[in-house]
């Protein structure tokens, strides 16, 4: 399936003073068949070392040769490495050895295209001791398939052409929002959007969902040895249950400490299954200046493993699509936060903004705030058509701030709202599926 993400590598791979690049993300997103079919695309002879299943000696003999870790390679492949040749890396944080060799890599032979590939990389080279080669690597940060590349998918290019694009018809509208709920029901996880494409079958969806979310469960062994493991787990699965919450850390998991919350938290962080939001004061660019990561919410990787978190059968899920589009509308949240989580470029982990004023008299929150060169762009989203939007109000009053954005199942349109003192606040709605283009 055809993955944005395709025009980024060849970037890479076209560009001067190329680096090795790592691939970032959780298990499943895609990152091994983005690779394959880039290198097809671009008729480059792939070279694939999967180290869950491959074990180059010259590794980790004791005086490292590059000459050697290249010679094995030819061996294992029994052909040459050429010009046209692209190395990949799979599963690279199996051997944390392989990370620190793309040093050298970079230094001895910047010809050679070299792409690694791996879901818990921080993890791994955290507990190997190991350092990064800082410096002498690029990274990409890939999440689960967008709703355009899921139309991409299902064979309505029109559709996808329209939403990245902005190019909103009202007579799409309605059909538009049938492909996005069935999206948000499927999620952006591949293997679920194939199984979807191949059998129309909901319920063969929901298998799919259930055995991603156990593969999770059975990699937490792999997080480190020192870990409680039913934590982590009971963490885990209350995340998806506290979407878009201020976070807690004792409310996770009562019978723990918040400190070793805490810690279970971070850990999902790293191996990128939750998506982590921090609060900014948002009094100025750069808005990462003001972050407090002491007030935090969090949203799940894939809408669609959090529907399997909260047991919702596609019957269920097609009733609150009408009406309060689960839990209060949360979903919608999360169909934003991944979006807005992975970068177009994917050069930056998932991170997401937000405002919140926790006052006991004025109590106050502002779903994603965004920075676009130097303009703060408030964010709200809204599951319904209409809605109060008491806090953007409170947001544009006290940071001055005179547009902002509002996603919600409404077509595109403009709302003035009196902030008072003689002031308006313009907010653009657009319904949820235009996300991308708002982002781009």
């Amino acid at each position: 399936m055809k993955r944005a993400a395709e025009k980024q590598l060849l970037n890479w791979y076209q560009s001067t003073g190329r680096k090795p690049l790592i691939l970032k993300g959780a298990r499943q997103v895609g990152k091994s068949t983005l690779v394959r079919n880039f290198a097809k695309a671009n008729s480059l002879k792939l070279m694939e070392i999967n180290f869950e299943k491959t074990k180059l000696v010259s590794l980790h003999r004791e005086e490292f040769n590059l000459k050697d870790v290249l010679l094995e390679i030819e061996s294992v492949f029994q052909e040459k490495i050429t010009q046209t040749t692209l190395l990949f890396l799979d599963e690279i944080q199996t051997d944390p050895r392989a990370i620190w060799a793309l040093r050298y890599f970079y230094e001895e032979r910047p010809d050679l295209a070299v792409i690694g590939a791996g879901s818990l990389l921080d993890v791994a080279l955290e507990a190997s001791g190991i350092p990064f080669p800082v410096g002498r690597i690029s990274y990409f940060h890939l999440g689960p398939m967008t709703f355009s590349e899921y139309l991409i998918a299902s064979g309505k290019e029109q559709y996808a052409k329209c939403v990245l694009d902005g190019d909103l018809k009202d007579y799409n509208h309605e059909r538009l929002l049938e492909e996005l709920k069935k999206f948000m029901f499927i999620g952006g996880m591949p293997k679920a959007v194939l199984t979807f494409i191949e059998t129309s079958s909901m319920e063969e969806v929901r298998k799919v969902h259930q055995d991603i979310f156990l593969g999770y469960v059975n990699d937490f062994p792999k997080y480190g040895k020192r870990l409680n493991l039913d934590r982590l787990e009971h963490v885990f699965q209350k995340i998806p249950m506290q979407l878009g919450k201020k976070i807690i850390f004792q409310h996770l998991d009562r019978e723990s400490k918040s400190i070793e919350n805490k810690k279970a938290f971070e850990i999902l962080v790293k191996a990128g299954v939750i998506l982590p939001a921090y609060h900014t004061d948002a009094s100025g660019i750069p808005l990462k200046a003001s972050i407090d990561h002491t007030i935090s919410k969090a949203y799940f990787l894939d809408t669609g493993l959090v529907n399997h978190v909260h047991e919702l059968s596609w019957n269920s899920f097609n009733e609150l699509f009408d009406g309060e589009l689960s839990t209060k509308g949360l979903l919608a949240e999360q169909f934003i936060a991944q979006h807005l989580a992975f970068p177009i470029d994917g050069s930056s982990p998932p991170e997401l903004l937000f405002w919140l004023r926790d006052k006991s008299n004025q109590k106050a929150e502002v779903d994603f705030i965004l920075q676009r060169e130097m303009t703060i762009v408030p964010i709200e989203v809204k599951s319904q058509k209409g809605g109060h939007l008491k806090s953007l109000i409170y947001f544009s009053k006290e940071k001055n701030i005179s547009e902002a954005i509002k996603f919600s199942k409404e077509f595109v349109g403009l709302e003035t709202l009196d902030v008072g003192e003689g002031k308006t606040l313009k907010v653009r709605n657009f319904p949820l599926y235009a996300v991308e283009s708002i982002m781009r």
